[in-house]
């Protein structure tokens, strides 16, 4: 039987939103050549949300808008369809 005592992890960024900032950063990071476990340390994110966050820019066809300044993050995209 469970004792009903929850064992206390640390509070990662893993449910937190990605901020404009973060993806520009991630952009960057990655231009440099950083790899991704040296990126995940610079952001404090996991190693597969840096992997998953590329892909998903990527998918949306975002990843090649950050090179331009005028890049807006996928949230403010959604609002502007509204």
């Amino acid at each position: 039987m469970a004792s009903g005592k929850r064992r206390k992890t640390a509070k990662g960024n893993g449910y937190n939103r990605w901020t404009e900032t973060e993806e520009k950063a991630l952009y960057e990071l990655s231009n440099q050549g950083f790899t991704d476990p040296e990126i995940s340390k610079q952001m404090n994110r996991s190693v597969s949300s840096i992997t998953n966050r590329r892909f998903v820019l990527r998918e949306r066809g975002l990843w090649e808008d950050m090179e331009v300044s005028q890049y807006r993050g996928y949230q403010e995209q959604e609002k502007e369809k509204e």
